[in-house]
């Protein structure tokens, strides 16, 4: 949080300008080329423009919304944690080794940065860490309810990031 209240939005890397969200999915329409990076899967563009418009309500500057965003992707990265929290007791860790756990994800500099970016990563990385949680559940009571709720996560990781398919391997 600190990191992201110091660090303006424009310091990190980020995969494409705000224009898929602002010109597309604030129009109300999916990108209709894939100039620049518009191939990338729509849902964090559209968890972005759910943010933006909500910004609308209050400033119409677009310098203090696009620096705002970066709060969604630091929420990301609280959540993220949470679920490293979960994953840890689900596989049975010892209190003091789910500290551990807890403090190497909460100062690693790669989740640090991924905090103050605004592109897909923190978002997908997210859904995939949520993918093997609900993979863990699953396994230790195999039910609808869980086999559902892994689909819509592992499905939301995808249309985040390509590759966040990739989480489809360990839950096979």
């Amino acid at each position: 949080l600190i990191y992201v209240i110091e660090t303006p939005y424009t310091e990190n890397q980020h995969d494409l300008d705000l224009t898929y969200a602002y010109d597309n999915i604030l129009q109300g329409h999916f990108p209709e080329t894939n100039e620049g990076q518009y191939y990338h899967p729509p849902f964090n563009q559209i968890m972005f423009a759910i943010c933006i418009k909500f910004q609308m309500f209050f400033t119409n500057n677009e310098e203090v919304i696009n620096e705002n965003l970066q709060f969604l992707t630091v929420i990301y990265s609280m959540i993220l944690i949470g679920i490293l929290y979960k994953i840890a007791k689900e596989i049975g860790l010892k209190k003091k080794h789910i500290i551990y756990v807890l403090l190497v994800a909460a100062f690693h500099p790669t989740l640090i940065i991924f905090s103050g970016s605004l592109n897909n990563d923190n978002l997908c990385l997210m859904l995939m860490m949520w993918s093997i949680l609900r993979t863990i559940k699953w396994y230790k009571k195999p039910n609808i309810k869980n086999i559902i709720y892994l689909a819509i996560i592992t499905g939301l990781a995808v249309m985040t990031k390509t590759n966040g398919g990739i989480v489809a391997i360990p839950i096979l």
